[in-house]
């Protein structure tokens, strides 16, 4: 699924952040954000994005928002199950804590890959391996905001007087 990231491309994007970075002998895990887990790895982006399709057609649910033209039912699709998703390794993550714990360490990335069946033998390891399908899942979220922007950005005036005259123009 390429909304998902999953088009093949992963590496390529993990050598150019590195790179961006000037990092050496990293994976996706060491990429990704070590804060809150509700704030720093998409929930956060999530509950915003709703709120902001709210405010622009005045439907709380994203399928309502979707009907609206706020996203499109793909983009609907991957952030519903990203919310599932996250939703249910935050839940995992408190419940193994005892207490409200959002700090997704290492050995709790571990402990989650494992308990998934994430495979031992996978060449960079089971907390790698669940590490680059987050990675794939936060990436999705943060694509659909930049679109949800674009789509929501109010034109300039002269952008809205040309495409005014050029779709009315007589043939």
């Amino acid at each position: 699924n390429a909304l998902l990231g999953g088009d093949g491309r992963e590496r390529e994007v993990l050598a150019a952040e590195v790179a961006r970075r000037g990092l050496k002998n990293v994976g996706f895990a060491d990429l990704l954000p070590r804060e809150q887990f509700n704030e720093g790895l998409a929930l956060g982006d999530i509950h915003l994005l709703r709120w902001l399709g709210y405010a622009t057609c005045g439907a709380l649910d994203l399928d309502s928002q979707r009907l609206k033209g706020a996203f499109t039912m793909d983009e609907v699709r991957a952030l519903r199950g990203a919310w599932e998703e996250l939703t249910r390794i935050r839940i995992d993550l408190h419940l193994q804590a005892g207490r409200p714990q959002d700090v997704l360490t290492h050995d709790e990335q571990l402990r989650i890959a494992r308990s998934r069946g994430y495979q031992e033998d996978h060449p960079e390891g089971p907390a790698e391996h669940f590490m680059q399908d987050l990675f794939r899942e936060t990436t999705a979220v943060a694509t659909i905001a930049r679109r949800f922007s674009a789509r929501h950005r109010p034109r300039r005036l002269t952008k809205q007087i040309k495409d005014f005259v050029v779709a009315h123009r007589a043939d």
